[in-house]
């Protein structure tokens, strides 16, 4: 857990900032297990973020200029 994600996700609900600011963590679009149905779109399209981001950085990666 990235230390943006923990500031958010322990942080905000007490200082009770706004649900944008709660909305930025991807913990807040997954449901939690064992109190909420498990749905599947959640997980796939944070899933298909996280690919789509992983491409983007191999991309930028294979481009680099040193040498």
């Amino acid at each position: 857990m990235s230390p943006v994600c923990r500031v958010i996700s322990f942080v905000a609900p007490v200082l009770r900032w706004d649900q944008w600011t709660l909305d930025l963590s991807p913990f807040t679009h997954v449901p939690r297990y064992p109190s909420q149905a498990i749905t599947a779109l959640p997980l796939v399209s944070l899933t298909a973020i996280a690919v789509v981001l992983s491409l983007l950085g191999l991309a930028g990666f294979r481009r680099r200029d040193i040498g």
